[in-house]
């Protein structure tokens, strides 16, 4: 059985980053030139009905949920794939380039909170290699190399 090791982190905010530089941090939806995330998001109404009222004009879904939601543990799944047709047009790039896809899955303890997928074209990211010998735990989130 590996070793565990335990590490606390905090989650970024952008938000937060952009403001302590002395910039001004502006939300907004916007449909730009070059759009560098696709986000498919799905929020559990069952675990957080006050989303259901939230209209996301002012704060997007992560940061409000960050600031609202509070959850015990997260999955992840790191993957790539080809841009299909509606991707492609959204991340202005040709059908079938790379995307890197994070997959999330929040919870609160047994109860899922949300579901999302983060799609980013593929060129925007080297391959870099981190080897563990064993399997490392940040708080609930379990990397496994």
């Amino acid at each position: 059985m590996p070793v565990g090791r335990s590490a606390n982190f905090e989650i970024p905010r952008i938000r937060l980053e952009i403001e302590e530089t002395g910039a001004t941090y502006r939300y907004a939806l916007l449909l730009l030139e070059v759009t560098v995330q696709f986000d498919d998001r799905w929020i559990n109404l069952k675990s957080i009905p006050e989303a259901e009222q939230e209209k996301f004009e002012e704060v997007n879904p992560k940061e409000w949920q960050v600031n609202n939601v509070p959850w015990t543990h997260a999955d992840h799944i790191l993957s790539a794939t080809n841009a299909d047709v509606e991707k492609a047009e959204l991340l202005s790039l040709a059908e079938r380039d790379a995307l890197f896809v994070i997959q999330r899955r929040t919870w609160s303890k047994e109860n899922l909170v949300t579901y999302v997928r983060l799609y980013y074209p593929g060129l925007f990211y080297d391959e870099r290699k981190t080897r563990f010998p064993e399997k490392i735990f940040c708080e609930s989130l379990e990397i496994f190399m």
